[in-house]
C-alpha cells in the first residue's frame, strides 16, 4: 500500500443511512458504502503507534449510494467536501482486510508525521469486480 494524496475537485455524496455497522455486500459496479469516525474512536496511541480498536465501534455516520429506482427524497445526504485528503487503498476480502487497511493508514500517517485532520473517511467502491477500500482524511 501507498499513502497517497487526492485533490478533490467535486465534492462527493452518499444518501444517509441508519443501521448497525457491518460491511455491506456491493454488487452493483460503481455502488459505494461510507463510514465516518472521529480518530479516536478508531485508534489508541502508544510509544509504539497508534493501534486500531477492535471490534471497530459504531460510525458517527454511514451512507450509500442510492440504487437507480430510489427516490431523491427518501433520505438525506452528507457530503464530502473538494479539497486534499491523505488516502490509502486496499481490498475488502472481510472485516480484517477492512481492519488491517484502517491501522495501515493511521500508522503510516504516524511513521511519516503527516498531517491530516477532521474525520476519518471509510470508502468502499466495488470496482472491476472487488470492492476497494480507501480511508481518507483531510489535509
Amino acid at each position: 500500500m501507498e499513502l497517497y494524496t487526492l485533490r478533490l475537485g467535486a465534492p462527493l455524496s452518499w444518501a444517509q443511512v441508519t443501521t448497525a455497522f457491518s460491511l455491506p455486500h456491493l454488487t452493483r459496479e460503481g455502488s459505494e458504502a461510507v463510514f465516518i469516525w472521529t480518530r479516536d474512536q478508531l485508534v489508541t496511541d502508544s510509544d509504539e503507534g497508534p493501534q486500531l480498536r477492535r471490534p471497530v465501534p459504531q460510525p458517527l455516520q454511514s451512507g450509500t449510494t442510492r440504487e437507480p429506482d430510489e427516490a431523491a427524497a427518501d433520505s438525506s445526504q452528507f457530503v464530502l467536501p473538494a479539497g486534499s485528503y491523505l488516502f490509502c487503498q486496499g481490498w475488502l476480502k472481510d472485516i480484517t482486510s477492512m481492519e488491517q487497511t484502517l491501522e495501515w493508514f493511521f500508522r503510516e500517517v504516524w511513521w511519516t508525521r503527516a498531517e491530516c485532520r477532521g474525520p476519518v473517511y471509510l470508502r468502499l467502491i466495488r470496482e472491476d469486480g472487488k470492492t476497494a477500500v480507501q480511508v481518507m482524511m483531510e489535509t
